[in-house]
């Protein structure tokens, strides 16, 4: 039964998840340090997160296999892991600033990170009067960056135009800004497409 049972399992074509975090992995998307960043499991389908049942036979016996992913161990190449028991929440921009309900890690210094996620599944098999489980993992890898938010002291001090513009550093791709002030304090908020949001305020003395 156990050559049946890896039959079954071997027809199931298990793979790897198809990683989705935020930032995501593409040229001008940078995370801000200290924001959270969202773990999941982009488009799972059955033979990605299970579960999958396939049967195998041979001189008229048979065995059932059904697979299923147990735990997601996300590598954050910051010499921390995140262990995660389901697929994970897809970020949208809705979210803001809030932290992943279910799959999230928050960096504390800005870099480029290697992420790896590795996939445990468990095949649970029966048969011919016996039963088993069979282990089995996947491991697939990104990239993303991590940087500070900063802003550019400025000459004469911001006032309250309310104005909307690009976020306040270089390198995180499309987004929007609002700015205020009244020389005595300077106020910034800003969201970006790469899913992260943040603002700044600083008290000033104001320029004569």
């Amino acid at each position: 039964p156990r050559v049946l049972a890896q039959q079954a399992m071997d027809s199931m074509n298990l793979k790897a998840i198809n990683i989705g975090i935020v930032p995501e992995d593409r040229p001008g998307s940078i995370g801000i340090i200290g924001l959270p960043s969202w773990m999941w499991v982009d488009a799972p389908v059955e033979n990605t997160m299970g579960p999958i049942t396939r049967s195998a036979s041979a001189r008229g016996y048979t065995v059932t296999a059904v697979a299923k992913v147990t735990k997601i161990v996300w590598n954050m190449g910051d010499g921390r892991t995140v262990t995660c028991t389901g697929p994970g929440t897809p970020y949208a921009d809705s979210y803001g600033k809030q932290s992943s309900p279910d799959c999230g890690h928050t960096y504390t210094r800005q870099g480029r990170y290697t992420v790896s996620a590795t996939s445990y599944w468990t095949v649970t098999w029966a048969g011919i009067g016996q039963t088993g489980t069979i282990p089995i993992d996947f491991t697939t890898r990104t990239n993303i960056t991590m940087g500070e938010s900063q802003v550019i002291n400025q000459s004469p001090p911001l006032r309250d135009t309310g104005r909307a513009g690009p976020h306040p550093y270089p390198g995180v791709g499309a987004g929007s800004c609002a700015a205020s002030g009244d020389g005595s304090q300077a106020q910034a908020t800003w969201t970006t497409t790469a899913g992260v949001a943040g603002e700044w305020s600083s008290a000033r003395t104001a320029s004569s």
